[in-house]
């Protein structure tokens, strides 16, 4: 699914006639063969940098929304592409781009914990999140609570073998500690902690798996 920026339509620019000193079409009424200063004219060129400007700040709304998405999303993210328009000057400017980046699940439940919380960052780093970096978010949200849930079912049924286990033995069972989190717990928070101290170098967003 491709995510853009709100479109931004360029006006069409007809050609300009700066030629100066023509005689006027419907005659001088004092009769000097000079033209008189154009106050259309003057407004035209007002009209026009005013549109340059226009695009000039749209160019670098989106390069520092795309730049957002990339820097967050780090490895899972693209780099981003662009797509062009050109001013009333000749010259192109950006007006719209976007960022790839990886949804898949991850290899474990508990990485993909993580990837996911990296995915959901990426998405609404820029200030202005648009409705499909908010969309992304959501996914990357539901991806990370079905692994959350299937870390739970891990736990659980781990503790009901555990149980089991102790329940049917006719040997006593050596003494354990109670508190001691599971493999997968220890696992889980070592990849948080891995998560948190790259979150300075860990990107508008497109999926794929």
């Amino acid at each position: 699914m491709a995510i853009s920026p709100v479109g931004y339509q360029a006006n069409s620019y007809p050609a300009t006639n700066t030629t100066a000193g023509g005689g006027p079409q419907n005659g001088n009424a004092s009769g000097s063969g000079a033209a008189a200063p154009s106050a259309s004219g003057d407004a035209n060129d007002t009209q026009t940098q005013q549109e340059i400007q226009k695009l000039k700040q749209r160019q670098q709304h989106v390069i520092t929304h795309e730049m957002a998405h990339e820097s967050v999303g780090g490895q899972y993210a693209s780099a981003p592409t662009y797509t062009y328009t050109k001013g009333p000057d000749g010259k192109s400017y950006i007006n719209g781009g976007e960022v790839s980046i990886d949804v898949s699940k991850a290899k474990t439940p508990e990485e993909t914990v993580i990837k996911m919380r990296q995915v959901r960052a990426s998405a609404l780093a820029p200030s202005d999140p648009s409705p499909q970096d908010e969309s992304v978010a959501q996914k990357a949200s539901q991806i990370e609570a079905q692994a959350q849930q299937q870390i739970a079912q891990q736990q659980t049924g781990s503790n009901a073998t555990a149980n089991s286990t102790g329940t049917h033995s006719n040997v006593t069972p050596s003494r354990t500690k109670t508190a001691s989190p599971s493999d997968n717990t220890v696992k889980f928070q070592q990849l948080q902690s891995i998560y948190s101290a790259n979150m300075e170098t860990v990107g508008h967003i497109s999926i794929y798996a």
